[in-house]
Formats: structure tokens, sequence, C-alpha cells
């Protein structure tokens, strides 16, 4: 077989599409299948993701270490063993740590935090955080674990601008919990829990537009020395419906899902030995040649300048023809592996691999990550698709 050119969007599309539905890949009604993505942090070390310590006037006050041993709660989730701790060195420690992360559109976040040791915990002043920081200057919405030396436990409570609202939970003898913000339409809610406990600090509406884009951060306040406060688990969850950001945003994004799916398939055929299916394997890679399209269209958007401000133009459109530098010549591979009659597909197994982690990379890029170590963020990252 002669190696092909894949540069025509509309009729890669079609092909694309025609492949999908027979390998079994859903749609909606609309004509696209509009899964919910999810990125998990399973490291929140700030040398390796993109992220900034807030300038509070003392830089020192706080140590601040990732993958620290922690002994989870009795019966608690597995996999947590190691976690990020922001500890006191002197009273009044504060720490605010902020994510180069832009979101734009519905997106349900969380994130967990636990006390350890009640040494330098100080009464109701001690606390943990977690916000959203809209980009129009409005104050931030937030939600707080707040160390109650009556409850031997923490205290949880909805803060904006500084001023608590909604009913607060109380969760007498647990040190550990889940904090939410989750942002739909224009509105967005507060709410945390615990072991079996939790509740809904209020929704609040944004007005659009500016409010509708937003960072996020977490740290801690109050701490006496040596107090301390751990972190974990900090999610984000994409759509679905809407699942990402702009409108071109969304046109890769779903190009860039369906290449991912492809190529997942790819992987987990080639992780048998040989003889491999080397037609279904060539069906499935030239499935992921679809993330041509996302480049096109990323290409498209940044010469038009339609891509949202947050979302950083160059380098995404360079990492989807990245990613297609990849996919397109393991499927013209595959197609001479075919056309010599061979048995084995290994020799693409490399590029497989590769493929996925950079396309698993443009999708958090798209979803309003930021380049900043962004091959470190590879190591400290589960990305999934459901």
């Amino acid at each position: 077989m002669a190696r092909s050119s894949f540069t025509s969007r509309r009729g890669l599309i079609a092909l694309a599409v025609a492949l999908l539905a027979a390998l079994g890949i859903g749609m909606s009604g609309d004509g696209f299948f509009t899964p919910t993505f999810v990125l998990t942090l399973t490291s929140l070390n700030p040398k390796s993701l993109p992220m900034t310590l807030a300038d509070d006037g003392d830089s020192k006050d706080v140590s601040i270490k990732d993958r620290v041993k922690f002994k989870p709660t009795a019966g608690g989730e597995q996999g947590l063993e190691r976690r990020l701790r922001l500890k006191a060195k002197k009273t009044g420690g504060d720490a605010a740590l902020g994510l180069d992360l832009q979101t734009h559109g519905n997106i349900s976040a969380s994130l967990r935090v636990a006390v350890d040791d009640t040494t330098g915990l100080l009464d109701g002043e001690s606390l943990a955080f977690f916000e959203r920081r809209a980009q129009d200057g409005s104050p931030p919405l937030r939600v707080e674990a707040v160390w109650s030396a009556g409850l031997d436990g923490l205290l949880l409570r909805g803060v904006i601008g500084g001023t608590p609202v909604g009913e607060p939970v109380e969760l007498p003898g647990e040190r550990e919990a889940d904090l939410f913000i989750t942002d739909v339409g224009t509105s967005i809610s507060l709410s945390a829990g615990g072991s079996g406990l939790g509740g809904l600090f209020g929704t609040f509406d944004q007005s659009g537009g500016e409010a509708d884009t937003a960072e996020w951060g977490y740290g801690v306040q109050g701490l006496g020395p040596s107090g301390a406060f751990w972190f974990a688990h900090l999610r984000f969850d994409w759509g679905p419906g809407d699942v990402t950001t702009g409108p071109v945003e969304t046109d890769a994004l779903i190009s860039a899902f369906y290449c991912w799916r492809a190529l997942l398939n790819a992987q987990q055929l080639l992780e048998d030995p040989p003889p491999h299916n080397l037609f279904a394997l060539q069906s499935y890679l030239f499935s992921a040649t679809i993330i041509t399209s996302a480049w096109n269209t990323l290409q498209a958007g940044l010469d038009a300048d339609t891509l949202l401000p947050s979302t950083e133009g160059p380098k995404v459109t360079a990492l989807a023809k990245s990613t297609a530098g990849w996919v397109v010549p393991a499927f013209q591979d595959v197609s001479d592996l075919i056309e010599k009659d061979a048995t084995s597909g290994a020799s693409v197994k490399g590029h497989v691999k590769v493929a996925l982690d950079k396309v698993e990379l443009l999708m958090a890029q798209l979803n309003g990550f930021k380049s900043k170590s962004h091959n470190k963020l590879l190591d400290s990252a589960v990305f999934t698709v459901q």
C-alpha cells in the first residue's frame, strides 16, 4: 500500500467517524459523543505542576512538601498514603497556592484535606481552603475546613469574600473531608462532606463573561508552630454536554477524544504477544488520525484569533501537530506490515505510547492547563474519560 497524505479534513472526518461507529464508539444525537473529562492530580508538587505560591509577605512561614507519608483514616480510601503537606514554622502560618489553570464552562472540582496531628492547630482559626477565583475580580468563592477543638474534628463552611455563607457542617472526631465547588451554567455551588455527613452551603449566580473564566487555588491559614494540613486528590470533571471551553477548543477536543479512544484500543491490542490482528490495528490507527482534524481546527482558530484568551494557541496547535506526527506514521507503518504479510505490530508500540501521552496532554491543555512543566505533569496526573 502506498503511503498517503491525510490533509483533507472533511474526507478524514467522514472516514474516521464511519470507522468509529464500526468500532462501537458512541455518539450523541447531534453526531458527537459528549463525554466527561476527568483530570485527577496524584501529586500536588508545585515544582512539577503549573502552580504558583501567592506572595503574602512571608514566603518562609510555611513549609511545602509533597508525597509525605500519611496514615489514612482506618477503612479510608486506598492510594492516598502520600500527600502534600503545608506545615507552619511559626505562629500565623498562611500559604495560598494557585493552579495555572483557567477554566471556562461546566466543571466540578474537589479537593481532599486532612489533619493527622493537632499540634499547632488553633481552635477556630487554623483552616484549609479550596477556592475558585473569577477573572472579573469578584470575591473568590471558597470552601473551608476549620479545626475545632470542641468537636475534636473539622467544621466545614462556605465563604464568599471572607464572609461565611449557609449552615456549617460539623464533623465530630473526623480529621478528613472533601471540599467541592461545582460550576454549571451561571450557577456555582459550594459544598463539603466527611464520612457520611455533608452539606450544601449555597448556590450562587454569576453574570457570565469574565466571571465564567476562573482560576483555582488552595492553602492554609491561621496555623500555629508545627500546625499542618494535608492535601490530596485534586480532581476536575468537565462536562458532560458543555465539555470544555470555547467553540474551537470544543471541536478540537472532540477529535482528540476520538483519537484517544482509538489509541487505547491499539495499545490494548499490542499488549498481547504476536501474532497481532494487523487489520484491526490498522483500523484503530486510521481512526486515531482524526487528530489531524484537531490540528487543522486549532491552526485555523489560531490564524483567525478565535481561540479563547485562556488558551495557549501556539502551544496547543504545536502539540496537536506533534501528536499527528506520531499517529500518521504508525498507521502507514502498519499498512506496510500488512503488505509484507507480517504478523507482529510491535514495531509501532512505542509510537502508540508517545501519541497517547501527547493526546492526553493536549486534552488537558484544551481544558485550561498552561504549558509550564507539562512534561512533569504527565507523572503527576491521571486523565480519564467517562
